[in-house]
């Protein structure tokens, strides 16, 4: 699994020429000046056959070593992993007798971008919009490249895998989420649960639900509407602790608090509304379609996991740069997972008390608070790799459930 020395110059001088942006992954000391800009006198002293002066400007040679360098401690760690990624898809799909071609490479790149933009206007230009989104989560083109090629690997082995695995059930079931009910809410969204223990006492005085989501809500959006969010369905891109809970709900009935999307909520449901009058077989194959792609997606993610388990396992980094970049992500993702942890405990902990303080009387003023700490919020998860096809997904504006101070 090991990357020549060669092919991770040539992997790292291609990043430079199609555009630098990634984010660096940290570790080794920089360069001197004199390695960055070449030998004042004109020539390094450090050449070889496999450390080439690649450039010359005003009479200042620069060599290969001298680019390779930064580059490695900007942008190697990222590569280095994504390769192994695309090496072992590689492997896995000549294992299954299976190939890619560049057509289905190209099928794949063309997916992947309708898939991000499908939302966007016709005549928008998508190759603007594919550069302004890679620029936005510092991801350079050859890292997209990497994770489309990977992606087509995935996808051609994932293909015999879900074969007839759509069942006549599972259609019908579909056709429930799909057409089925929808309901109405309201919600108080609050930055913590000293805020949320107010909403309860307030509520549990007798104050209707609307006036609470008025004064207290800190969605900014349906706060003034008294805290309504028009109807969903199961299908609707909101945080899916959100949507458990309003379905679980009977008319009227106010939930507990609910952490979704970095910020507490209380939920209220209004209304619940019948399933629509769409028969069955008129959109039986849509429905096909539609459960056959997200079980694709399933089993391409399942096996994108598998192999990030076994370059976890079995990669070894002979580079000190680049062995130090691993060391220091894996104690961050260790950390962020520890903070997580505390976090869920903190909120079980606060919910507790909530229910309690909920139901005793309180001499605490009824107006919402002036100044309140912020709310604990979940760290974003750190990958050492370039985000995966499901993960660069432009995320959807989420009304109800906005961070706090949003």
């Amino acid at each position: 699994m090991e990357l020549t020395l060669f092919r991770r110059w040539i992997v790292l001088s291609v990043v430079s020429a199609v555009g630098a942006g990634c984010a660096s992954n940290g570790g080794g000391e920089s360069p001197s000046v004199d390695q960055s800009i070449g030998n004042q006198a004109g020539q390094p002293s450090n050449t070889s056959a496999n450390n080439p002066i690649i450039a010359h400007v005003e009479g200042v040679s620069i060599t290969l070593e001298q680019l390779r360098q930064p580059l490695m401690e900007a942008y190697g760690l990222n590569l280095l992993l994504r390769l192994a990624e695309l090496d072992l898809a590689k492997s896995d799909a000549a294992k299954a007798q299976l190939t890619v071609t560049d057509v289905d490479v190209q099928h794949e790149r063309e997916f992947m971008i309708e898939g991000l933009f499908k939302d966007a206007p016709a005549d928008q230009d998508r190759k603007q919009l594919l550069d302004q989104f890679l620029a936005q989560r510092h991801i350079s083109p050859f890292e997209f490249d990497l994770l489309v090629k990977s992606n087509a690997y995935l996808r051609k082995i994932a293909e015999p895998l879900i074969k007839d695995k759509i069942t006549e059930e599972n259609l019908h079931q579909a056709f429930g989420v799909v057409y089925g009910e929808t309901v109405q809410i309201r919600h108080i969204q609050c930055a913590n649960m000293q805020e949320i223990a107010e909403a309860q006492r307030r509520l549990a005085a007798g104050e209707p639900f609307e006036q609470v989501a008025r004064e207290l809500s800190r969605n900014e959006r349906t706060a003034p509407l008294g805290g309504e969010v028009s109807p969903f369905s199961r299908e609707q891109d909101l945080p899916q602790a959100f949507k458990d809970t309003a379905f679980a709900l009977k008319e009227g009935q106010v939930s507990d608090p609910v952490y979704a999307d970095g910020a507490y909520h209380l939920i209220k449901l209004e209304k619940r509304f019948a399933p629509k009058a769409v028969k069955f077989e008129d959109v039986k194959d849509s429905l096909r379609k539609q459960l056959y792609d997200r079980l694709l997606q399933t089993a391409i993610n399942d096996l994108r996991g598998r192999i990030r388990e076994r370059i976890g396992r079995e990669l070894r980094i002979e580079d000190p740069v680049l062995r130090k970049q691993l060391a220091e992500q894996l104690a961050k993702q260790q950390s962020e997972q520890k903070s997580r942890d505390q976090v869920r405990q903190e909120i079980q902990r606060q919910a507790e008390q909530s229910r309690k303080a909920a139901t005793e009387p309180t001499t605490e003023p009824t107006t919402a608070p002036t100044a309140i700490p912020s709310a604990p919020t979940t760290p974003a998860t750190t990958e050492n790799t370039v985000p995966s096809a499901e993960s660069t997904q432009p995320s959807a504006e989420h009304p109800p459930a906005t961070r706090s101070g949003s």
